[in-house]
């Protein structure tokens, strides 16, 4: 455990300031910026860097702090994979490290390949100080202090970072889930305008980040029988959802489930979307018509709603184990209970229900 550093009056002041804001903005760019050039006052560099996960991919990062030259981001996801300071930092979370925690001595720096990439990219880094930011699974974020001279980071400095560290990681938690549920709520929002459904908006990492009302009582209506899972998803839905790519959004959805169970009489469709801030999934729950549930026997519901969706009479008949004559017995009969024509017309219905 590093002990709390022994302030001086000054620093004390920038601390005040520095904390406030910190706390003050809801906004993750503008409390980092306003916060960078106080860390600064108390701890001097030449060159830094503030970087957080993307939420559509942990592997891709906003830089809200790049106080390095342009050239250097150009490559560097070139050579991310061997800088010893992103590797080092990474092992040892919300620990504040200097270069001389990262490598075994100043030899290894100087023939390191991230050494001589900052040198011929505009940073001539002499000494490091680096400190990764995460207390969620879901997000996770870097500050990088870098000189260009020989003089090292005393441990006052490491000491004054690391107080700072869990302020700026609450800071980073804080904006992210506010901003979370303003920007998915507009997403449901407008899926709502679009969709008479139940919706459930999920992070391409497949994070649950809201719902529309009433959809906790369509999942009991529709999984009836089905063991729920820790997150209160039925097991099916939970095991489909992870069968879905993780990270960056696929140009083309997947297509319509229907859950197994006899009679479930719910459709589910995984729909992705890209906004400007990320990329999700909307999980559409289709439950099907009061009139098909009324006049349908579950066997005929099964097949109701896979021909609704567009399936042949083969894929329907591989889905539910029946032979192709009795699905389209059970089409017959569900044309003649419902009033209507052909198939055209059941998707026509099952599309227009309210």
């Amino acid at each position: 455990m590093v002990a709390n550093p022994n302030w001086r009056k000054k620093e004390l002041d920038i601390v005040f300031e520095l904390l406030a804001a910190l706390t003050e903005p809801l906004d993750m760019h503008k409390a980092l910026s306003a916060a960078y050039p106080l860390i600064r006052k108390l701890i001097p560099t030449e060159h830094g860097a503030l970087c957080v996960s993307r939420s559509d991919d942990p592997s891709l990062y906003d830089w809200t702090v790049a106080e390095m030259p342009e050239g250097f981001f150009r490559g560097y996801a070139d050579i991310a994979e061997h800088d010893f300071v992103r590797a080092a930092v990474a092992k040892r979370p919300n620990i504040v490290l200097c270069d001389a925690d990262m490598l075994p001595s100043r030899n290894d720096l100087e023939r390191h390949v991230s050494y001589d990439y900052c040198r011929s990219h505009g940073v001539p880094i002499e000494h490091a100080m680096a400190v990764m930011l995460a207390t969620e699974p879901s997000w996770h974020g870097g500050l990088m202090l870098y000189r260009d001279k020989r003089v090292a980071f005393s441990e006052h400095e490491r000491r004054i970072l690391q107080f700072l560290t869990p302020y700026l990681s609450r800071t980073v938690a804080n904006c992210k889930r506010f901003g979370d549920l303003v920007r998915w709520s507009s997403v449901l929002e407008t899926s709502m305008s679009l969709y008479r459904t139940g919706i459930l908006v999920f992070s391409s990492t497949l994070r649950l980040m809201t719902c529309s009302n009433g959809v906790e009582q369509l999942l009991e209506r529709c999984f009836a029988r089905e063991r729920q899972c820790d997150d209160g998803l039925p097991e099916s839905l939970y095991r489909r959802l992870r069968r879905l790519p993780q990270g960056l959004i696929p140009a083309a959805a997947p297509p319509p489930w229907i859950p197994p169970a006899r009679g479930s009489g719910v459709v589910v469709t995984f729909v992705p979307v890209i906004k400007d801030f990320g990329t999700c999934w909307l999980v559409l729950l289709d439950e099907i018509p009061e009139e098909w549930r009324e006049k349908l026997t579950p066997s005929e519901i099964d097949v109701a709603v896979r021909v609704a969706q567009g399936w042949d009479n083969e894929l329907v008949a591989d889905e539910l184990g029946n032979t192709v004559l009795t699905v389209k017995t059970h089409l017959y009969r569900i044309f003649n209970k419902l009033g209507i024509e052909n198939r055209a017309v059941l998707m026509a219905r099952f599309r227009q229900r309210k």
